[in-house]
């Protein structure tokens, strides 16, 4: 039997050798480098995380919805850091001082491809061993916290709290989570939900 036409639009992509090539540019990319050094990271870590750069990045998601629309407009491209979660998932995160970005530019400085996944999840829940593991929202909050020799993991969305939840619920750890959230209203009601 044939599948449907648009069965491989259904399925996720996968990154993988996408992550691989960033990674490379990320060692080419003094730019970058310099980026992850404000932000306090190193390349050690940037490394153990799959981290890597993109000098001109479009959303995919946006240019297969530009393409469905028969349309050959896309935006500009953009060097961002990306910051693997999944093989379906990635963040993108503008590395452009803010203050260069317009109103436009800044809304969209932090982006995700792909279904959110939680960034380190695999990692502090069945590699680490660790006493302590520390839940924060993004994936920079989490490697703030690595660079001090601790375990972090980062939701990613705040919806990704039932995601965890329903992980640990299957997988319990014995590690004291702390819960270290946006100091919003989302981060506040996600952090109630995860107590």
């Amino acid at each position: 039997t044939e599948e449907p036409a648009d069965k491989a639009a259904q399925q996720p992509a996968d990154f993988g050798a996408y992550y691989q090539q960033c990674r490379q540019n990320l060692l080419e990319s003094a730019e970058a480098q310099a980026y992850l050094q404000r932000r306090g990271i190193s390349l050690d870590l940037a490394a153990r995380y799959f981290i890597g750069f993109d000098p001109a990045w479009i959303s995919p998601t946006v240019i297969r919805n530009q393409q469905e629309k028969g349309s050959s407009w896309l935006p500009a491209p953009k060097p961002v850091i990306i910051l693997p979660s999944t093989l379906q998932h990635y963040v993108a995160r503008d590395i452009r001082p803010a203050e260069q970005l317009d109103e436009q530019q800044r809304k969209f400085a932090k982006m995700n491809e792909g279904e959110p996944g939680i960034f380190g999840g695999y990692i502090a829940f069945e590699k680490s061993g660790a006493e302590n593991i520390f839940i924060t929202e993004g994936a920079f909050d989490a490697l703030s916290i690595m660079e001090t020799g601790a375990t972090a993991i980062a939701l990613n969305s705040t919806s990704n709290a039932e995601k965890l939840i329903k992980q640990l619920e299957k997988k319990p750890t014995q590690a004291t989570l702390i819960i270290c959230l946006d100091n919003d209203e989302a981060g506040k009601k996600t952090a109630e939900r995860l107590k």
